[in-house]
Order: C-alpha cells, then structure tokens, then sequence
C-alpha cells in the first residue's frame, strides 16, 4: 500500500496441542476387580494449514526494518492425534496381566473436533534487506482463536480455543516497486 504499509498473506503449517492427565483412572480385571488407581497422562497434536491475512507497518532504518503485524487467520484442521503414557511399563501391570486386557485407543482425524478455525493475530518481526527486491526475515506472533473448537458438548461443557505462539523465519520478495 505505501513504503510503511502493507497487506500481507501467507500459507503456514501449524502443530498445536497440549498435554494432559487424567486422575483417578480406576483400571479393573474381566470380573471387576479393582486392580489400580492411577494418573495418565496424554499428549494431543493437532496439525493445522493457516492463512493469516495481515496489515504490517514497517519503522526502517538503512537496510533493518522493525516489522508490526496485525490481523486475521483462518485454520483448517487436517489431523489429530492422541497418544497416552505407556502405561505397560507399570510395575503393577505384571502381576496381573494374565487377568487383564488393556487398552488405550490410539486417535486420529478425530470426530470431536471442529475441522475450521479463525482467530486473531498480533506480531512482532524484524528484516533485513539483502538487495533491492530480497529481504531475509524473523517473526514472531500470537495466533488467539476465536471459537469453541469441540464438537463435544456432552462431557462438562468441554470446550477449547486454539492458541499458539509461532516463530517464523524467511525470505520475502518484492514483486512491483
């Protein structure tokens, strides 16, 4: 738009997730006898395609430019995964593993997860340019999440919006003048 002034996309590839436990997981025999009470814990990676559309402003000085973003992103969810601790390594799981049968499913592509995300975006980035039409740059921003993103509305109100904090690093390239 102007030397100062610009509007900006990109095509990014996010992981998002977080890691979990869950308490007071009572694991049982075939007849119901109360074997364990434990903790799991569980680590969910959601891989996402995001394109934010951003205005920059750019405070510069010789070939350095303080890069200021400001935007929207819109997400598309192309997998989930969930994996649990290996609970087999259990020193209790020994002695009763003749009487027991356990396990844990292994998700992906998950049907409890909204496939279509949007959000916010605020960022900081600084440039270097290397020659008239080339710069090299470091960025960095928060992407904040606007929606709920479970379809799951049936165990305690579950919900959850993504957030993350990606660092980018790049070349740009100046089409016109």
């Amino acid at each position: 738009l102007t030397k100062k002034l610009a509007v900006k996309s990109k095509l990014l590839y996010h992981k998002k997730g977080w890691v979990g436990t869950i308490s007071n997981l009572q694991i049982t025999d075939a007849v119901g006898n109360n074997i364990a009470l434990l903790e799991l814990t569980d680590k969910y990676v959601f891989d996402y395609y995001t394109m934010p559309i951003l205005m920059q402003y750019n405070f510069t000085a010789k070939n350095w430019s303080l890069l200021f973003n400001a935007g929207v992103y819109f997400g598309y969810l192309n997998s989930v995964e969930i994996e649990y601790d290996d609970i087999y390594n259990e020193p209790w799981i020994d002695p009763w593993s003749q009487f027991t049968n356990i396990t844990l499913p292994q998700v992906s592509n998950s049907n409890l997860d909204k496939t279509f995300d949007f959000g916010l975006i605020i960022g900081l980035g600084l440039s270097y340019r290397i020659s008239e039409k080339l710069s090299i740059q470091l960025e960095s921003s928060i992407d904040n999440g606007l929606f709920n993103q479970s379809k799951n509305d049936l165990i305690d109100d579950w919900e959850y919006r993504t957030y993350s904090m990606p660092i980018t690093f790049g070349l740009s390239y100046q089409i016109s003048n």
